[in-house]
């Protein structure tokens, strides 16, 4: 169990479904360097279904979540968030 930003919550997961790939940003334009061999790539994640453990208590999303991005800084958006459906982590694949 791990008590985080959000809350609290005891998960089970599953089998993974999903292979997320890494994917690079630019403010300056469409650029892409490798890493080279003493550098760490950026990471691939490996997704499972996740559901709440039976008998523990539910995932209750906080209220009034607001995000922005370092394209548009003073621009934040509220956003839904819902009950949790997936455990993303990263995974070496090298």
């Amino acid at each position: 169990m791990r008590r985080g930003v959000f809350g609290r919550a005891i998960l089970v997961t599953k089998s993974p479904t999903q292979l997320c790939l890494p994917s690079l940003k630019s403010l300056k334009g469409p650029t892409f360097a490798p890493p080279g061999p003493n550098e760490i790539g950026p990471d691939h994640f490996i997704c499972r279904p996740i559901s709440n453990l039976k008998g523990s208590t539910t995932f209750t999303p906080p209220a009034g979540i607001r995000v922005s991005d370092e394209f548009s800084p003073a621009a934040s958006v509220p956003v839904t968030d819902g009950a949790p459906t997936a455990l993303c982590l990263p995974s070496f694949l090298g």
